[in-house]
């Protein structure tokens, strides 16, 4: 009955699930273009689900902020931490910036300090300066 499923190649399913992701993100940056913040944050939040980096980074943003999604500093840690462990710069920050003033999580001053400095490996400039 699902034979033809076996005849799809992974790296086409993959493919599939990647251009998915991307779109669901960039259909979140344009509804928050057009002042959208509740679409914007439920079409980031469907592709942090799927492991998209930059919607995770950016589905924080909205719980951090309580902007199209309700406010919570451990949601937004999570998915902060979500996207810095896949590298991505801004996110790494924002984790660094939740451990050193206690937002959603406990404050720690030398998580901090390492959540800053792979983000200014990366040349993430509040990071450089935040590692003075």
């Amino acid at each position: 009955m699902f034979g033809f499923l076996l005849a799809v190649p992974a790296s086409a399913v993959h493919s599939f699930v990647t251009d998915s992701l991307n779109i669901m993100y960039e259909k979140g940056v344009e509804a928050y273009g057009k002042g959208d913040s509740s679409s914007a944050a439920m079409w980031w939040k469907s592709a942090a689900e799927g492991g998209h980096a930059e919607a995770q980074y950016e589905y924080g943003l909205c719980c951090f902020y309580g902007e199209g999604a309700e406010q919570d500093y451990e949601q937004a840690f999570s998915w902060f931490v979500k996207s810095a462990v896949q590298g991505v710069a801004n996110a790494r920050f924002s984790a660094g910036y939740c451990c050193e003033y206690g937002c959603g999580i406990s404050i720690s001053p030398s998580d901090a300090a390492e959540w800053y400095t792979m983000a200014a490996s990366q040349g993430h400039t509040e990071a450089e300066c935040a590692t003075g």
